[in-house]
């Protein structure tokens, strides 16, 4: 009797244990195929100790569409250009028009509870905070 008991009682707890790590890996987001769009920037920061942060005076955009990305104005001004591919799930590389390349690491946020995503540098630790328009 008390075998059984305690066979119960771990098989509970497998179970609990199964449910719960099945929960979790439903709720993780494919940054990937959330990212072509149209986001909106609001906010700045360096995602290190102690980083500095702010938000910006006036609303950007950042679309990501067929491999080309384009942040622009809130009067539709565009700011920067180029192109990107991902790299991994997560990551990407983008190329500016400029010349300049960043590797980007991409970070599921969520935010009084809309879901974000941060735009983070992978040298310089610069992110973006990235909310999508709806």
């Amino acid at each position: 009797m008390r075998k059984n008991r305690c066979m119960l009682s771990i098989l509970a707890l497998v179970l609990c244990i199964c449910t719960l790590l099945s929960a979790c890996a439903g709720n993780s987001r494919n940054l990937k195929e959330e990212l072509p769009g149209k986001w909106e920037i609001w906010h700045w920061y360096y995602n290190e100790k102690d980083g500095d942060n702010g938000f910006f005076e006036s609303v950007m955009y950042c679309e990501f569409t067929d491999g080309k990305v384009s942040v622009t104005s809130e009067d539709g001004t565009v700011i920067r250009e180029g192109t990107y591919e991902f790299t991994g799930n997560d990551t990407l590389d983008v190329e500016y028009t400029d010349g300049t390349v960043a590797s980007i690491q991409l970070i599921a946020s969520n935010h009084d509870g809309q879901d974000q995503i941060q735009f983070m540098d992978v040298n310089t630790k610069y992110t973006l905070t990235l909310e999508p328009l709806e």
